[in-house]
């Protein structure tokens, strides 16, 4: 499994602070969202509210909002996973 299918499989639970990327030793979590953006992703962002992270700094969290649609190589047809 990639980072990039970590990350995503982490998104699509809900909302992921920065801290628990780091759980995870994804430290690059920030360039995964980005590849997973670019890919067509919808991911949205916000300041973490979590009150028991007690951040130091300004850290946020973010989530699978949508999908890329995403077509079958043998020609059966497109399907989709939302969010």
């Amino acid at each position: 499994m990639t980072q990039n299918d970590q990350v995503l499989n982490m998104l699509r639970v809900g909302w992921v602070c920065a801290t628990e990327f780091l759980d995870e030793h994804l430290p690059r979590h920030g360039a995964r969202i980005f590849e997973l953006k670019q890919a067509g992703h919808l991911i949205e962002r916000r300041l973490c509210q979590r009150g028991i992270h007690q951040h130091q700094s300004r850290q946020y969290e973010w989530r699978l909002t949508s999908e890329v649609v995403e077509f079958d190589p043998v020609g059966q047809g497109a399907w989709a996973v939302s969010a």
